[in-house]
């Protein structure tokens, strides 16, 4: 019999029965956990997280890894393990023949994340870029509390709220971290190639420098041959 299909031999209905399909607390709190759980399932598929995980901008994204692999900091390593077997599983090209080049991208973001994991010191990294937009979340919304008081307006500090603004300006500090980071190293190989075109100019130059020396010298001993036939042709007048 349906959960929602009253018995044939119901006691009389209450008011609150009679107007409608009224569920009680327990009923309300079972359907919020199922909807919860269906939206859970429905961010677990394949096209959901190749998308996510290689979507535009995915290189700055994927380097918290614990946005990358959508876990927490805390998670203990058991269920970590499983999450991550669940995770790899779901990505692998070979569970994804129509879409194998972008599964395998997606599939060495989910490795590299969590080779990241297992760096003690790229790990001491992201927790302090994690740290550093922690606190600037703090000091915004500390902003705009005291905007909202000046101003008499409604502001809604609540931890959805704060959590929003935290994952936005952590996305911006690793995006702007490993922007500087491509840029110092661009500046860097520009320098090295300046450097290694100094060289090779100076060898050249060194080299034909050289080659004129050699040159010269080849021709010395006909030069001084011929400044002597010169002057014994001018002793003989």
């Amino acid at each position: 019999m349906p959960w929602d299909t009253a018995p044939a031999a119901a006691a009389p209905t209450t008011a609150a029965g009679a107007a409608g399909a009224v569920p009680d607390a327990k009923l309300g709190s079972f359907l919020k956990e199922i909807d919860a759980t269906e939206k859970a399932d429905s961010v677990w598929t394949s096209a959901i997280q190749i998308e996510r995980l290689t979507k535009p901008g995915s290189k700055y994204l994927n380097l918290n890894p614990y946005e990358a692999l959508q876990i927490e900091p805390d998670m203990e390593p058991t269920l970590l393990k499983k999450h991550l077997k669940k995770l790899k599983i779901l990505l692998h090209p070979d569970k994804n023949r129509d879409n194998q080049e972008l599964a395998k991208k997606a599939f060495e973001a989910v490795g590299e994340a969590q080779r990241m994991l297992e760096d003690e010191a790229k790990m001491s990294f992201v927790h302090k870029v994690l740290d550093e937009a922690k606190e600037k979340t703090k000091f915004q919304l500390a902003e705009k509390r005291a905007q909202a008081k000046k101003t008499k307006e409604v502001f809604h500090d609540t931890p959805a709220v704060f959590n929003e603004l935290y994952s936005k300006n952590s996305k911006l500090l690793f995006a702007e971290y490993a922007k500087r980071k491509e840029k110092l190293e661009t500046e860097q190989a520009d320098a090295r190639k300046k450097n290694e075109e100094a060289k090779a100019e100076a060898f050249a130059k060194r080299k034909r420098e050289k080659e004129e020396e050699d040159t010269w010298e080849a021709g010395r001993e006909a030069r001084i041959g011929s400044w002597r036939d010169f002057e014994k042709k001018k002793k003989k007048k």
